[in-house]
């Protein structure tokens, strides 16, 4: 069975971000031309972006201001 290097990636890094306050998910995008690990958050906050990596693993590291989400 194959891996998928960025979703092996995407997946580490949630491990190591997801339990910061403000992260609520992390997923796999695209940013211009190139796949990336996008950070998705809570609301704007500079601290917390300043917090997380720009790359990861040979990726992109790109955060997403999505919201909180909650079950219907």
């Amino acid at each position: 069975m194959r891996t998928d290097p960025l979703d092996d990636a995407r997946r580490a890094l949630t491990d190591s971000v997801l339990g910061l306050p403000g992260v609520v998910g992390t997923a796999v995008g695209q940013w211009g031309d190139k796949s990336c690990i996008m950070v998705l958050l809570e609301k704007d906050d500079p601290a917390l972006k300043a917090r997380l990596p720009r790359s990861f693993k040979g990726f992109d590291v790109v955060p997403k201001v999505t919201g909180a989400f909650r079950p219907f």
